[in-house]
């Protein structure tokens, strides 16, 4: 029950700290928030916080400290160069491993909310439900994929500013975090592109899929010559009914984009981009049935669901509609995390433990 309140505490400071900031007249905020930056930097404080200070939750906390130490004590290791240099910049100012935490816990979720903050003119609020709901379990465990995902969300919204440079940066910036980031690099080819109608268009996302797939044929499968962890999933297992859980409960996501999908396209084609980033979200998803493990590459790709949100609120036909599809999304983003984190126990964080209970 403590740690459901923690979760609650935080999350609603969250909201209420970007609600406040996005709505308030006060003309010197909207100076210091002219960017984003400064906001998602302040009401991204109370996650930080809880990620800091926590000890031994997710399920691969205690591999990060072991691979961290061994990194501080023999100048070894064995992941890439992003994760390297946080190890020699904690090194150099404090060589303890929740120095590491906090500096990861950073990198993982300021610069997403500093995009919301940034490209979100409503329902901001939502878009940070969605975010904390959908990702705080990663955020505590997979810490070098959270990386990546936090500066591919960065390269989203270079994407939709089509900035086809820098979204290509952000990948390979990424991709120095955990090496299945390379698997967006593909979707530079759709930056800049003129999509005059799907039907002119669909050979261009047809070949991407097939190009996705192929990347992911070369991860799992031949990935063991050159080195990539992921290869090793394709011997590893998984109990298969939990992977249908996670199948099951991220459909209620799919069903609104589904049904605005011809709205939403008509009135900027361009947003066919961000359903086909769904669509490889949901095809990794199905993917887990055979090959565990693998919908953690999907997670790279559930970052369209929070772009998506504003859109289709934005273009519901009336003020009722608006309003029952917020409670839909309210709802089902609260049970996906209750059911995830507490009933399921995934990722290893339904019970919260501060570093101040080791003191």
């Amino acid at each position: 029950m403590s740690t459901i309140i923690i979760y609650s505490v935080v999350l609603l400071m969250t909201i209420v700290l970007g609600r406040i900031f996005q709505t308030s007249g006060n003309n010197a905020l909207k100076a210091l928030n002219s960017h984003g930056v400064f906001c998602g930097i302040v009401f991204s404080a109370p996650i930080v916080l809880l990620l800091s200070f926590r000890y031994g939750i997710g399920t691969d906390f205690y591999n990060y400290e072991k691979f961290y130490m061994h990194y501080v004590n023999n100048g070894i290791s064995r992941y890439g160069v992003g994760i390297i240099f946080t190890y020699e910049f904690c090194k150099f100012f404090s060589p303890t491993f929740q120095s590491w935490i906090v500096l990861t816990s950073i990198m993982t979720v300021v610069p997403p909310l500093i995009i919301l903050v940034h490209s979100s003119k409503s329902y901001l609020w939502l878009q940070l439900l969605a975010l904390f709901c959908l990702y705080l379990g990663l955020w505590c465990n997979v810490i070098r994929q959270a990386i990546a995902i936090s500066f591919i969300t960065m390269a989203y919204y270079f994407m939709l500013k089509k900035s086809k440079f820098l979204f290509s940066i952000c990948v390979v910036f990424a991709g120095t975090f955990h090496t299945s980031a390379f698997l967006l690099l593909p979707f530079a080819l759709l930056i800049n592109k003129r999509y005059v109608s799907f039907e002119r268009s669909k050979w261009i996302f047809l070949f991407t899929i097939f190009l996705e797939l192929l990347i992911v044929a070369f991860f799992l499968l031949w990935g063991k010559e050159y080195s990539f962890i992921y290869s090793s999933y394709v011997t590893s297992t998984m109990d298969l009914g939990l992977t249908n859980k996670f199948l099951l409960l991220s459909i209620p996501f799919y069903i609104p984009e589904i049904c605005y999908l011809k709205k939403i396209c008509s009135i900027n084609i361009h947003n066919l981009t961000l359903y086909l980033l769904l669509f490889c979200d949901f095809l990794f998803n199905c993917l887990s049935i055979w090959v565990p493990y693998t919908f953690r590459m999907g997670h790279y790709f559930a970052i369209a669901h929070i772009f998506l949100i504003p859109q289709l609120l934005k273009y519901c036909e009336n003020r009722e509609c608006q309003f029952l599809l917020t409670l839909y999304y309210v709802f089902f983003f609260v049970f996906y995390f209750y059911i995830t984190t507490f009933v399921l126990g995934f990722n290893g964080i339904n019970v919260y433990q501060s570093i101040f209970e080791q003191l």
